[in-house]
């Protein structure tokens, strides 16, 4: 009985362990999808920079990447201070953000009209040359190099962007040294199925114990 006993214990905290890290994995900030609209030149492509790289400075050029690019910043950042939004708004202070990178660099130049859909509702964008984008910044990620506060590498005259809900659109005209911005979003929330496996787990964990104390006093 004690040997039954303690592989059910070590086999409900193991289960526990597992729906605490799958909780911790779902809030984790997330693009969602992405695409293109049939009028758009480029596509937009996920994918994360390689830890030193300096964001902008023709990176998306210098990579051979053929699209725009869109990658997952900070997440669940409580703000210390008000966070103005050059569309959505000024958030307030203690607001929980995640944060999202989506640029656009071509020598030629080009047109793009895509869309990225996340895992939480969009509350605004930092887009606009010489807007909020630069001051933005401290939500980037720590392994990268920002400089989006560069002349001309913010959204010009007659680039756009728009959201709803949980998917924001951009359609940028751009050459070098690129079109950037920057999206705002709710906090992740872990999916339902998720939070149901955690309550199971701690569940089961309970069991385990009530279990070895009911051995024990036998």
């Amino acid at each position: 009985m004690t040997c039954s006993t303690s592989a059910w214990r070590t086999a409900t905290i193991g289960l526990a362990a597992l729906a605490i890290s799958s909780v911790a994995s779902a809030a984790q900030a997330k693009i969602v999808a992405v695409g293109a609209f049939p009028d758009s030149q480029f596509g937009l492509t996920v994918q994360t920079p390689s830890p030193g790289t300096t964001v902008t400075a023709d990176f998306i050029e210098n990579n051979h990447l053929p699209d725009g690019i869109a990658f997952a910043e900070q997440h669940d950042v409580a703000l210390s201070k008000p966070l103005a939004l050059d569309t959505g708004g000024t958030l307030a202070a203690g607001t929980v953000v995640s944060s999202y990178f989506v640029g656009f660099d071509d020598p030629v130049g080009g047109f793009a009209h895509v869309f990225a859909t996340f895992d939480a509702p969009v509350l605004g964008i930092e887009y606009l040359d010489g807007g909020n984008l630069g001051p933005s910044d401290f939500l980037g990620l720590p392994s990268l190099t920002y400089n989006t506060g560069c002349a001309n590498c913010g959204y010009e005259a007659g680039d756009t962007v728009s959201f709803s809900g949980d998917t924001a659109t951009f359609s940028p005209n751009f050459s070098q040294p690129g079109d950037y911005a920057r999206v705002i979003t709710a906090a992740s929330v872990p999916e339902p199925a998720t939070w149901a496996m955690l309550i199971l787990g701690l569940g089961a964990v309970g069991v385990a114990i009530r279990r070895r104390r009911v051995v024990l006093a036998a």
